[in-house]
């Protein structure tokens, strides 16, 4: 039997049309579509009769021309009786859409001839766009935005069919875009499916998170490297219109923007640096120069990150050092350098003129170092030529600087590296001497500063100079001209530091009245204790603090601290708390009155501003009369044994305190009435430029103590050029402004370039003697040693000599080609079983090479001369000269100075480095020694 699986169904008849049926009775079914009748505009048009007439409207009217009206049913035509005569048009129009006129950026309707013709203008200026990719390209794949028009290729469907013939393609922007559709669809199609993860909806959300987040970095990496090539691009154009750009179109447009001299000179550089492909050896302007080497100095961290960065065309540091190695400051007087200072001071008013001269002492760390330029030690005692020296380390940097009384400028102009503190004696001769010298450079001197060290107060006594009671003698006669006067001041601050010391050392003090109350250091501390109890932090003294009150000794040097004890708000508090009933304070009135005291003598000595400066009729005058007037009736009490000498003040504060009032009050009378001055800053007859001075040279140094004596001349020379070197800070000039009164760099090398530095002219002086003392002669390389006891100290020193040689004869070897020269520099390897060459066979690891003997006779005899000698400062003199004093061969004629001059600075110096090396560690032993026991002793 078989079973029939279809459904079965009624026939049409079965059910009456008044009921409804089912559906495939009662729905009606549509007919198909007949299909298109297509002809062939080739073949004989069909008859007339069938066709329906085509009405098109021709109306033409334009004004002033002549016009014909046609019939429509007379121009009746059937489409399929048009023939074209070109078989190319009839390709073109066969498969293709209307084009309508507004696609051809034209008006819709045609009212004149003269639009017709535009439009076939129109349509002249067009190409037919080609379509896009063919279909067999990507069988069996179909995008939705394309479609098979004709020659079998895709068409987009929104392509226009004409393109302007000034397009670099012969595609629209849509067909264009086929094919990366395409692609995209058959990538699709060839990946296949992905499997669809089954996640819970709070994991499908994170996922869908995940995904957009990539989506979104993807979006940007894409987006950031357009942007990339964009800026890249334009980057090439600009480096293409810079290499265009000529030196007067440069010019030209600086002009225009009114640039300044530094900004033009940068924009200058930077077009030169970018001509250059090669980094090195490229050629700098002064001016640039300049900006760059005043740039290092005040930065060199800055310096040395902008250069590392390429962010603008800086100079190599080893050329600023050339440059900063133009100007010689070593210790001493430099006439030299009194000429620079001489052009500097010739750009200021004679107002600018007057100053004072300043120095004082800064501690140095004992250090031994080798300096290169002129082959000697550095760190030993140095005063020029200006005193004669034992050649002990130095542990003192003495400093003379110019301070201008009506400008903002301070200038170094001498320093000198001592052991110890330097005398008063010579001390006073180098005070004169600079003095001397300033004169000559158009500086006008008028008084001299100092701290209260016991050798300045002996330099005092040998200037004539006295601050006794009653005997004042507080200047004395100008070195070269005989009317004019030198006033000698005491450092201001020091003093005040030395008044706070004393008082809080010996907790009181009488004044004036010796049955009068006491001035007791314990009243500062209770107003302190009362003004810290108040909730909230309210405080009537706020800046006080334990450290103003509990000094240590490092507190005790801080200016800051002494001024804000002396100060009008401590004066108010000690009354404040009086009236309020603290109990320490009673009595008080004493300590109140000399703190306001103190408070306005110091500011009478320290105005720093023209609004506060001291003029002719300024009650500043009155004050420092009357400070004299106190400061000698109370020591006039102490002379009358009615008060005691621990109540009152240290000789050397009390005479230096005197001497300043009375040189203060006269050098600003006789500049206010003699020399025209409009007012006098007395803050600049203190010591603040010096003490800042060293404040940079202790930054610079580092986290040590006190710096080393070759670093702090170093950081001398450095900072001693910037302030000859750098603009003035009043006014808007800058350092290249041509009006500027500053320094170029062509002055300092027209000032220094006749010199030649030290080392030099040693190594001259040695090729000359090598030259005349060494002969040419065969060297025999195969000498046995004698024997030797090798406990004693000498022979073990042979050895470790032997092994300096093999240093030293690859420092040679890289200088010369010559095999003469190589022979004799080194030996066969049978000399290796000896016993002097132990040391090279315990270090060798089969690349050290065994001197020549005859070479290592000759330096085992300089390094005796080298032994007698190496505590000297001028060590490589004496050896060079002890040397060659020996017989001694070389056996190339051509290269015998070069070499043999080469070999021994070469070993000098080395020997000079280790030297130096071994005395720094032994020397920090010794100073961490005492620093263990100094920490043991009470001060």
């Amino acid at each position: 039997y078989f079973i029939n699986l279809k459904y079965p169904k009624l026939k049409e008849d079965a059910i009456p049309c008044l009921f409804p049926g089912p559906k495939y009775l009662s729905k009606p079914i549509k007919k198909r579509k007949s299909p298109t009748k297509r002809v062939n505009l080739t073949c004989a048009p069909t008859d007339s009769k069938k066709m329906k007439p085509l009405k098109v409207d021709f109306n033409i009217v334009e004004q002033n021309t002549s016009s014909n009206e046609l019939n429509p049913e007379s121009i009746e035509f059937l489409q399929d009786s048009i023939m074209p005569t070109n078989q190319n048009f009839e390709n073109i129009c066969n498969g293709i859409k209307s084009i309508t006129l507004p696609d051809l950026s034209v008006n819709s309707k045609i009212f004149s001839l003269d639009d017709l013709i535009s439009v076939l203008r129109t349509l002249n200026t067009k190409n037919m766009c080609s379509g896009g990719p063919l279909v067999g390209e990507f069988d069996g794949i179909t995008v939705d935005c394309a479609e098979v028009v004709f020659q079998n290729r895709w068409r987009h469907k929104k392509c226009k069919y004409l393109i302007d013939r000034s397009s670099s393609t012969n595609k629209c922007i849509f067909c264009k875009r086929l094919r990366i559709a395409f692609r995209v669809k058959k990538s699709r199609l060839s990946t296949g499916k992905s499997a669809r993860l089954v996640l819970p909806p709070i994991k499908k959300k994170q996922l869908d998170q995940l995904r957009n987040k990539q989506h979104n970095i993807q979006k940007k990496i894409l987006r950031a490297k357009h942007r990339i090539k964009k800026i890249q691009n334009q980057l090439n154009d600009a480096k293409e219109k810079l290499n265009k750009l000529s030196d007067s179109s440069v010019e030209d447009l600086m002009n225009k923007n009114k640039l300044n001299d530094s900004q033009s000179t940068l924009i200058r550089e930077i077009i030169m640096a970018s001509r250059y492909k090669n980094p090195k050896n490229r050629h700098y302007s002064e001016n640039w120069m300049l900006l760059c080497l005043l740039f290092n100095i005040r930065s060199p961290g800055a310096y040395r990150f902008l250069r590392e960065q390429e962010l603008m065309p800086l100079p190599c540091t080893s050329t600023i050092r050339k440059h900063l190695s133009i100007v010689k400051t070593n210790c001493g007087f430099d006439l030299k350098f009194f000429d620079l200072l001489k052009r500097r001071m010739s750009t200021k008013n004679p107002n600018q003129r007057h100053g004072v001269l300043l120095f004082d002492e800064i501690q140095l760390r004992k250090g031994l170092y080798v300096n290169t330029r002129d082959l000697t030690y550095s760190g030993l005692e140095d005063m020029g030529e200006e005193v004669e020296v034992c050649g002990n380390k130095a542990d003192h940097g003495l400093v003379l600087l110019y301070q201008s009384l009506a400008d903002k400028f301070s200038q170094p102009i001498a320093v000198f590296a001592s052991s110890n503190s330097v005398k008063g004696t010579v001390l006073a001769q180098l005070v004169l001497r600079a003095i001397i010298l300033l004169e000559s450079s158009g500086c006008l001197i008028d008084g001299i500063v100092s701290d209260g060290a016991t050798t300045n107060r002996k330099m005092w006594t040998e200037l004539g100079i006295s601050g006794e009671l009653g005997a004042v003698k507080n200047y004395f006669t100008h070195p070269s001209q005989e009317n004019r006067k030198i006033y000698v001041f005491s450092d201001v601050p020091h003093l005040f530091k030395n008044i706070r010391n004393r008082l809080h050392d010996k907790k009181y003090l009488k004044v004036v009245n010796p049955d009068g109350k006491c001035i007791i250091w314990w009243h500062y501390i209770d107003t302190f204790n009362a003004d810290i109890i108040h909730p909230g932090n309210a405080r009537a003294i706020p800046k006080i603090t334990k450290d103003h009150l509990y000094l240590s000794n490092l507190m005790k040097m801080r200016v800051r601290l002494m001024t804000q004890v002396f100060s009008h708000s401590m004066a108010c508090g000690i009354e404040f708390y009086r009236h309020n009933g603290v109990i320490g304070l009673s009595g008080s009135e004493e300590t109140q009155e000399f703190t306001l005291f103190l408070n306005n003598l110091f500011d009478a000595l320290n105005r720093r501003y023209t609004a506060e400066g001291i003029f002719k009729s300024s009650e500043d005058f009155k004050i420092l009369e009357n400070a004299e007037i106190w400061l000698d009736s109370w020591e006039k009490h102490v002379n009358e044994f009615k008060i005691n000498h621990n109540e009152f003040l240290t000789r050397s504060t009390a005479e230096g305190l005197r001497v300043t009032l009375r040189s203060t009050i006269e050098l600003c009378q006789y500049l206010l009435h003699d020399c025209n001055f409009k007012y006098v800053l007395t803050g600049k007859m203190n010591q603040d430029p010096l003490e800042k001075f060293f404040g940079m040279i202790r930054q610079a140094a580092g986290p040590n103590d006190h710096p080393t004596g070759p670093t702090f001349l170093h950081l001398y020379r450095i900072l001693s050029i910037y302030s000859v070197l750098r603009p003035p800070k009043s006014g808007n000039c800058t350092i290249l402004d041509s009006q500027a009164p500053t320094i170029s760099l062509s002055e300092l090398k027209e000032i220094f370039h006749c010199e030649s530095t030290p080392r030099q002219e040693k190594i001259k002086s040695l090729k000359f003697k090598v030259d005349m003392l060494i002969d040419q002669g065969s060297w025999e390389a195969d000498e046995i040693f004698a024997d030797h006891n090798y406990n004693n100290a000498s022979v073990l020193s042979c050895i470790i000599q032997l092994y300096y040689n093999n240093i030293l004869y690859y420092w040679i070897a890289k200088s010369t080609s010559c095999q003469i020269c190589l022979s004799a520099l080194k030996t066969t390897d049978k000399f290796a079983d000896l016993p002097e060459a132990e040391l090279i066979n315990l270090k060798s690891k089969g690349g050290l090479t065994h001197p020549n003997i005859r070479l290592f006779q000759f330096l085992y005899k300089v390094e005796d001369c080298f032994a007698k000698h190496c505590n000297q400062k001028n060590v490589f003199d004496l050896t060079v000269e002890d040397a060659l004093s020996f017989p001694f061969s070389f056996p190339c004629f051509e290269h015998k100075n070069e070499i043999v001059t080469s070999i021994l600075t070469n070993f000098i110096v080395m020997r000079m480095r280790h030297f130096a090396v071994q005395e720094n560690r032994f020397d920090i032993k010794k100073s961490r020694q005492k620093k263990k026991i100094a920490k043991l002793i009470s001060t």
